[in-house]
């Protein structure tokens, strides 16, 4: 395929960054900006000036909804965390009651066995001393 045959049909040659329009003169962005006299800083804030209030007034209505979307999906998470934090600071509260009763029922079941065991040796101990007293005789 000749060069001249691939700007008339359209088709993008090996070299080409888009397609080639029949008459077109190729020209890059720079070489347009030096030829006009801008520099790219002039450049890109006429284009930015120009550009936002169309941007703006079309994407507004647009980003308004999503952000408002965004906002209630937010706010919807929000109050699924809120639920969530709620229950377990519920079951931790529960699970914490539940422990210090355990702990309580255990102390108590151990000076209960503590006060058997105490009454049985002093049981032993008075039986010792009536047989030591009867051996005495």
């Amino acid at each position: 395929m000749k060069a001249a045959e691939g700007e008339t049909t359209g088709r993008k040659t090996a070299g080409d960054k888009g397609k080639a329009r029949p008459g077109a003169v190729v020209r890059n962005r720079n070489r347009r900006r030096v030829e006009v006299g801008e520099s790219s800083h002039t450049t890109r804030a006429a284009s930015r000036s120009t550009l936002m209030p169309v941007l703006m007034e079309g994407c507004t209505d647009h980003e308004l909804r999503t952000l408002v979307q965004v906002m209630s999906s937010m706010d919807a998470r929000i109050a699924t965390l809120k639920q969530a934090t709620e229950k377990a600071e519920s079951t931790r509260a529960v699970a914490t009651r539940s422990l210090a009763a355990l702990i309580m029922r255990r102390e108590l079941e151990d000076a209960q066995w503590a006060e058997v065991v105490e009454e049985e040796e002093r049981e032993a101990d008075r039986r010792m001393e009536e047989d030591a007293e009867y051996n005495k005789k």
